[in-house]
């Protein structure tokens, strides 16, 4: 669509199932939290500056990566946010955060959930924990 389109182009939109925005990836590669993959050389944090939007774009759209991604973004939030919040038992906040486009702006403590964090949290949560169970 659109979106696809724009991103195609260079502008900074969300792609794929987990909508990572192509400037949120990068940033992640760079910082380590989504490893080189061997099977796409141009995704290390040494190169990650060289490659063009396009080529992000259309690796962020792969399900695969996408998932990838929205981990390590969620791991990025922890790690940024957890010096002021325990996670452990609030995926609301979790999801609230990633949902939030100024989720980078200065932690705090006692952070609230919105209601894509509730939704998250109440919907998509549950069905994870259920199909990730032994």
């Amino acid at each position: 669509g659109w979106v696809d389109l724009l991103a195609m182009l260079g502008r900074n939109s969300s792609v794929g199932v987990a909508q990572i925005k192509v400037v949120t990836a990068r940033e992640l590669v760079k910082k380590g939290y989504y490893p080189a993959d061997p099977s796409y050389k141009n995704i290390s944090s040494d190169s990650i500056s060289k490659i063009s939007s396009k080529h992000l774009h259309d690796y962020l759209a792969n399900s695969k990566h996408s998932i990838g991604f929205a981990a390590a973004r969620i791991n990025q939030l922890i790690d940024r946010w957890s010096p002021f919040e325990n996670f452990a038992e609030k995926p609301e906040i979790i999801g609230t955060l990633y949902s939030l486009k100024d989720a980078d702006k200065q932690p705090h403590k006692n952070p609230t959930a919105n209601y894509r964090g509730l939704q998250i949290a109440g919907q998509f949560y549950e069905i994870a924990k259920r199909a990730l169970r032994p």
